[in-house]
């Protein structure tokens, strides 16, 4: 985990590996951010932040895969492909990911996307399906 000055994380926020944490960013209780994330810096995040993506804007948004910290992350053209097939079905609203490429990666994410919030309102998925 990489975190630049002045992180604020609130109770009980689980942080996956390989996230990137902008400065001044802040991390509502409760929430998840997934592995290989990247989340801008002064960003508040109120949700859940999905595996492999990079977050920021205001209002936040899910807006692309983190696809520098992918590739620093030793993903090859094959997983990067299944991840961002992935997004793309999310994206459509396809949740449970059919007719995705059957990677360990896309498990993963299916894994995460299974595992809920303890708060049922800060869930990522709602958030990457409207985001565009």
């Amino acid at each position: 985990m990489t975190l630049s000055n002045n992180i604020v994380l609130g109770g009980h926020v689980e942080v996956g590996d390989f996230v990137v944490l902008g400065g001044c960013a802040g991390a509502h209780q409760f929430l998840r951010i997934g592995s290989y994330a990247m989340v801008g810096g002064y960003v508040p995040l109120r949700k859940d932040v999905l595996p492999y993506s990079m977050v920021g804007g205001e209002p936040v948004r899910h807006y692309r895969l983190n696809s520098i910290g992918l590739r620093r992350g030793g993903f090859d053209k094959e997983r990067y492909r299944a991840v961002e097939a992935a997004f793309r079905a999310l994206r459509e609203g396809n949740s449970d990911l059919t007719g995705v490429p059957d990677t360990e990666d896309v498990h993963k994410l299916r894994d995460w996307l299974a595992g809920r919030s303890p708060l049922p309102s800060r869930n990522a998925l709602k958030a990457a399906s409207t985001a565009r």
